[in-house]
This record gives structure tokens, sequence and C-alpha cells, in this order.
């Protein structure tokens, strides 16, 4: 089986970003099939920036007018030539043996529609580096379900896009990625995959999510995000409703993705209250939202994340943060 790589990297107004990724795309121990760069109609030094690297594997898409975030990372996909594709946002970081490392277990792992690897998060706002430890501790061919999905759904495995490296004719086939959810569009595209597909996981971290101030998720309002968010639970009730399972294997499902969107919607509400968003308008998509969320705890929760001080947030949540993180330690591989 052919395990050629298309990286593709959408991007606008950040030449700095992704300059550096594309020169870590270039530098790779083993080289990508190609760098598909789209620059959606930037008005900074963008085009040219990218123009000085030349590259036999690069290629520089300029956008005009100006397309939309999915849009534009469609316009990637579009242009793949090769039978795999990964998409990485601007403001990723990758390891010198991103390409080889997904090239080695593609190579070894037959008839599958998606790989996922582990991604590091690089917290710059917070000032923290999570290794994001995984659930399991092998690389190959997995059972998404078991495997990797409860701990997802706990919120102690994160899984940003950078970490999807998807069948180009799968991918393809299902009509590329999503643009009904604006927040949401990447989870929205690799959920049937993954709940309809074949998946390998490589386990070894080769690449960092960045968390900043200017980060595009960060640009949409809270209603949009919890909006997204009980759209993505709904789409998970709907893949868990076809599959081939017992009734109480469904329920355990159902349980798991209440409380993703449990714990999601409750840490929402605290990064919103944190970002000084107007404790009025919170409350007032609370009472839209709340009959829509799981159980009474969030209610709680959230309620909290919007009244209670900042400092006493922080207090009171130290026990949790430390449990999770003492979560994430319990998964770590002695090898990893």
């Amino acid at each position: 089986m052919s395990s050629s790589l298309t990286i593709g990297i959408p991007t606008i107004n950040r030449s700095t970003m992704v300059e550096r990724l594309t020169k870590q795309c270039l530098s790779q121990t083993v080289l990508p099939f190609e760098v598909i760069v789209s620059d959606d109609h930037s008005s900074d030094d963008t085009f040219v920036k990218l123009a000085a690297l030349s590259h036999p594997r690069l290629r520089i898409l300029r956008q005009s007018p100006q397309l939309g975030m999915v849009a534009n990372w469609n316009a990637c996909l579009n242009e793949c030539k090769s039978d795999w594709f990964v998409l990485l946002s601007d403001d990723d970081m990758i390891d010198s043996n991103f390409v080889e490392s997904i090239e080695q277990v593609l190579k070894n792992t037959q008839d599958i529609d998606l790989l996922i690897v582990r991604c590091r998060i690089e917290d710059q706002v917070s000032h923290q580096h999570i290794l994001n430890h995984p659930p399991i501790f092998h690389s190959g061919k997995v059972n998404f379900l078991e495997d990797i999905f409860p701990a997802w759904c706990e919120h102690l495995f994160a899984l940003p896009l950078a970490g999807f490296i998807f069948n180009t004719r799968v991918l393809r086939k299902k009509g590329g990625f999503s643009s009904r959810l604006p927040f949401a569009a990447d989870t929205d595209t690799w959920i049937p995959i993954a709940f309809q597909g074949q998946c390998a996981f490589w386990h070894h971290a080769i690449a960092d999510y960045v968390i900043h101030k200017g980060m595009t998720t960060r640009t949409f309002d809270v209603e949009t995000l919890l909006t997204d968010s009980i759209a993505i639970k709904n789409l998970l009730l709907e893949e868990t409703a076809k599959l081939a399972i017992s009734e109480e294997r469904r329920k355990y499902l159902r349980t798991l993705i209440n409380l993703h969107l449990k714990r999601g919607f409750g840490t929402l509400m605290i990064l919103s209250a944190r970002a000084k968003a107007k404790k009025k308008r919170l409350l007032l998509i609370w009472l839209r939202y709340w009959h829509q969320l799981p159980g009474y705890g969030i209610s709680i929760l959230s309620v909290g994340a919007i009244l209670v001080p900042e400092p006493l947030i922080h207090a009171v949540g130290w026990p949790y943060r430390q449990w999770i993180k003492f979560k994430r330690q319990s998964l770590q591989s002695p090898m990893a």
C-alpha cells in the first residue's frame, strides 16, 4: 500500500507562524509527497515569505476573494495528489520525524481509513506544556470506541486536528471537511469516519497543538461554542444508534457522550468568565440552554463559574485540576 502523504496548511495573516511551520515540513527526516499552503487572501506579507521558500515539494495557493476557514481547508484537500492527507493549522508545530513516523505506521498497517497520532498541548496562555498522555500504549490498528473514545469523552486525552491523518479517498467521499458547524468543523468531520471506519494509532507524540491568544477558536462567541457542542453531542448519539452493538454497550456510550458535553460546557463557562465575558450575557445563555445539558452537577458548576469570583474558582478548582493531572499521569506509558 502506498503511504504518500500530503500536508495541507491553510493560513491567513500569520506570515511568521506559517513560514515557521512550512520550514518544519520541508526539513523533515523523510519529506512529505507535497506541502500545500493555501493563503486565504492575506493582507500581510504571507505570500512574499512563502514564495521565498521555493521548494519542489511546496505548492502555494493564493485565494481571491477570501474563502473562509473551512472552504480554505477544503482548498488544500482539493489539490491533494497523494493517498493520505493531514491538515495542520498554521500555528501548529511538528517534530522532525513527523512524516517519518506517519509513513512507518501506514506501511505496517493495512486497510485503514484514519490514522490518529498523539499531539502535545502547548498552552501559551496558562504557560503549561501538557504531554497529553494517550489511553493506550501501543501503535497500530485500534478499536476507536474502546481504546480512545472514553478518554476523549472524559477530557483526559485531546484529539486536535493535527493528529488526524485521513485516507484521502475516504475524506473526499465524505464530502471533505464539514462546514455546518463553524467552531466544531474538525470534530464534525472525523467523528463519522472514526465511528464507521477502521482506525490506527501512533502513541508517540510528534506534534504540538498550540493554544494562544490569537487563535481562531477564540474569535467565536460563547453561544456558537455551546450550540456547536450540542450539535456534536447529537451527532455522536446518531452515530452510536447506527452501531451493531448490545443495548447495554449503547447505553454506556450515551453516558460517555453526555459526560463529554457536561465537562465541556463547564469548562466553557469557566473560561468565558475568566475571559471577562459579560456575566449577564453568560447567565442568559445558561438559562436558554441549561435544560439541554445532562445532570444537575453541570448546572451548579456552570452557574458557579459565572457568579463566583475568579480567585475562589481557582482555589476550589485546585483539587479537580490535581485529579485530572493524576488521571493523565496514570495513563502514561513507562516507555513514553
